[in-house]
């Protein structure tokens, strides 16, 4: 039998659900904004990094959940990572 799979919209073919699970359990950053927030700061620390590129829509969520969830890295997340990453060296 098959791995159960998460839909896509553009046809880039099925995600695993074990895959998007295993993502989860090792660390995609998802969750409250806090909870965001202090996944991506935990590999400024730990990677110096000083971009991070996120993708809202794993898992073909409903489009209206999408812009719920962009809008809350926009106006809670987001901001929060400009002042904690401006202290961080280069």
């Amino acid at each position: 039998m098959s791995a159960p799979l998460l839909r896509t919209r553009r046809g880039w073919g099925a995600l695993p659900l074990r895959a998007y699970d295993s993502w989860i359990a090792h660390g995609l950053p998802v969750g409250s904004p806090q909870r965001v927030i202090d996944a991506i700061m935990r590999r400024v620390e730990l990677l110096g990094i000083d971009r991070f590129t996120g993708q809202i829509d794993v898992g073909n969520p409903p489009w209206t959940m999408t812009l719920d969830s962009l809008e809350l890295y926009m106006s809670e997340v987001a901001p929060v990572l400009g002042r904690g990453t401006a202290a961080v060296p280069s």
